[in-house]
């Protein structure tokens, strides 16, 4: 039986590495400035580990549900409500404070905290009265910093 997940566990992250690794490459061809000037360290240990959370989260559900249309449905739904909520949370509740540690357990929601983070980070907040030039994309991780925590 351990054999059999690990297995399973090691196939769906490598379909994730590929696919991750695909986004990634486009996006620094693009070049689009959150991955071509937040350090490459940041970034890859962003997605390195997402994928691990995100790969044991969708087992954990997947114990709950057992019919693939209710299993979709659910997570297309999950999904958006979770991007709103997350997006809500970071640009009104958390804009200038850390959120609490109920709100770390939740994968989806530090996944698109951080990423939340390092956008504010390359293009500044929006309503702020900072000037966006001033602003730069992370370069570093202090182990302090809310990025940290998130990743």
């Amino acid at each position: 039986i351990l054999t059999y997940w690990l297995i399973t566990y090691l196939f769906d992250y490598l379909i994730y590495a590929i696919s991750t690794i695909l986004f990634i490459g486009v996006e620094l061809i693009v070049g689009v400035r959150v991955f071509t000037d937040t350090s490459a360290l940041i970034t890859f240990l962003l997605f390195f580990l997402w994928g691990f959370s995100q790969i044991s989260f969708s087992y954990f559900i997947a114990t709950f549900i057992n019919q693939t249309r209710t299993a979709t449905v659910f997570g297309y739904l999950l999904i958006i409500i979770s991007v709103i909520s997350a997006e809500i949370l970071s640009a009104v509740v958390y804009q200038q404070d850390r959120p609490g540690p109920i709100m770390w357990i939740y994968p989806l929601y530090t996944f698109y905290r951080a990423i939340y983070l390092i956008f504010s980070q390359c293009y500044g907040q929006l309503g702020s009265d900072v000037v966006l030039s001033t602003w730069g994309c992370p370069k570093s991780l202090a182990p302090s910093s809310e990025l940290f925590i998130a990743i």
